[in-house]
């Protein structure tokens, strides 16, 4: 009996740093002021807001440990895709922990297990796209090489030419598709805490709300990118600029990153207009306020894109990295959208 009640159980596995709890504090004051008016059960009257349902037993352990312990889990992460490791088949520390800890709280269901997927999916392209980045063939990840007999390799040939000859300006669509794949799949931890949310308020899952929400999710990882876009060409990790500038070149990256900004606000605009008047009015609410010092929405300034070839200067802290076409180091001079 005293073996047994020694056994250590899911909730007992520390899984968490104290940076990792720094870092998760940001998202999940974001989370609380964002999602939670959303719903109607979170709204209590008080000074306190909607921070008086987070703070509720039960509501707060869950998503602080889900959020910390995925903050645990992405700091391993980059650190595997800053030196090149693809590490396929690899478990990350705290996978084990997260899951059987939903599962303990009753609180695992497919939906749940949907965004851990996700999760754990976008971690695995995070590691081959930035390897790719690294050894710089990110442009010939498709398999387009030109190798192999018959119309297939004929047609991976031509494609190579013409991306040559345009000079990477029309880069392959599955390196692409992988790109926007990834760039989608990095706010995966604001659907897995939506996804907990709604479990510990009984409600069903609103296809609804959560494409809105979900295309608001990719817009706010897009800027943040923008914003660590020099941070994270040191530290190696994935940024969609970064990826662009792979695969468009440096001088094209951020007019076509611009276009996908543009294409994903409009498509937002139309994925509020079909939620409830009650959710859509919380939806406005929290934008003007997040948005109060950048009259008529969010800002977006691009950074002019470093070359590929000019990132491990970058990365080694040298003077030789400047921003495409001018050779000034740093990134200093931004393209407002």
């Amino acid at each position: 009996m005293a073996a047994a009640a020694m056994e250590p159980t899911a909730a007992s596995v520390a899984t968490i740093s104290f940076r990792a709890l720094q870092r998760a504090r940001r998202t999940l004051q974001d989370f609380v002021l964002s999602y939670f008016p959303l719903h109607e059960e979170c709204c209590l009257s008080g000074p306190e807001g909607p921070w008086k349902k987070f703070w509720e037993e039960g509501v707060f352990e869950a998503l602080v440990f889900a959020e910390a312990t995925i903050y645990n889990m992405d700091e391993e992460n980059e650190g595997l895709a800053a030196r090149g490791v693809r590490a396929e088949g690899y478990s990350l520390r705290g996978e084990a922990a997260l899951r059987a800890v939903l599962l303990e709280c009753g609180m695992w269901d497919d939906d749940v297990e949907r965004e851990i997927l996700n999760g754990l999916q976008y971690w695995r392209e995070e590691r081959r796209l930035c390897s790719l980045m690294r050894e710089r063939k990110l442009g010939a990840c498709c398999g387009c090489s030109g190798s192999g007999s018959g119309p297939e390799g004929t047609n991976r040939a031509a494609a190579l030419a013409k991306r040559r000859r345009e000079g990477q300006r029309a880069p392959c669509n599955q390196c692409l598709s992988d790109v926007h794949a990834a760039s989608e799949a990095k706010s995966f931890d604001y659907r897995l805490l939506h996804t907990i949310l709604l479990k510990l308020l009984g409600k069903p899952l609103s296809p609804t709300l959560m494409a809105a929400c979900r295309c608001d999710e990719i817009l706010l990882d897009i800027h943040d990118d923008l914003v660590d876009y020099e941070d994270d060409i040191h530290g190696g990790t994935f940024n969609i600029l970064r990826a662009y500038s792979h695969l468009y070149g440096p001088e094209k990256a951020p007019s076509e990153l611009a276009g996908r900004i543009s294409r994903l606000e409009e498509e937002l605009e139309a994925k509020v207009a079909m939620l409830s008047s009650r959710e859509r009015d919380a939806y406005m609410q929290r934008r003007s306020e997040a948005f109060k010092d950048e009259p008529g929405g969010r800002c977006w300034e691009i950074p002019r894109a470093v070359a590929p070839e000019a990132e491990a200067l970058l990365q080694m802290g040298t003077a030789g990295a400047g921003s495409a076409g001018d050779g000034r180091a740093g990134l200093l001079d931004k393209e407002a959208v």
